[in-house]
């Protein structure tokens, strides 16, 4: 069977996944739900894409994981890419999941509409975090989701 390793978008944890997993593990495989640094209760907000690059590297390198399939969602995407670029060895396949696909040079900046970065700066707070009015967040950030996935998102 297959391993798999899904990776949860920004402003929610790895277990946010856990009713996709177990669909995927009713089929017998293994799914592996880590969460990234910077988006656990107790994580400094102001984490950035380079530090859940190595949470996820560290992560992979502790479960001892090869010829898995690395899936990404939303945010995820800019993460699963860079690791990519690193262990491309260790992965049989990427999966991008209503995601962000950046090409080589690209930050996530350059893939959202320029309104975004003005609403990243006008929502950021003190701590790092960025908190947007949750109708802001629900239709354009995570439409994939019930409203009542959003309730208990970081």
């Amino acid at each position: 069977m297959t391993t798999f390793v899904l990776v949860h978008g920004a402003w929610h944890s790895g277990n946010h996944l856990e009713p996709v997993a177990e669909h995927i593990r009713s089929f017998g495989h293994e799914v592996f739900l880590p969460t990234l640094r910077g988006n656990g209760k107790n994580d400094d907000k102001s984490t950035g894409l380079e530090e859940a690059v190595t949470s996820l590297l560290k992560f992979i390198d502790k479960q001892g994981l090869s010829d898995f399939v690395l899936v990404g969602h939303s945010y995820a995407g800019m993460v699963i890419t860079a690791v990519a670029d690193r262990i491309p060895h260790l992965i049989r396949r990427l999966i991008y999941w209503n995601a962000f696909v950046p090409v080589n040079g690209e930050s996530l900046n350059d893939l959202v509409p320029p309104e975004f970065l003005t609403l990243w700066k006008e929502a950021l707070k003190p701590d790092g975090s960025v908190l947007l009015p949750y109708s802001i967040w629900r239709e354009r950030f995570i439409n994939d989701a019930t409203s009542r996935d959003g309730v208990e998102y970081l």
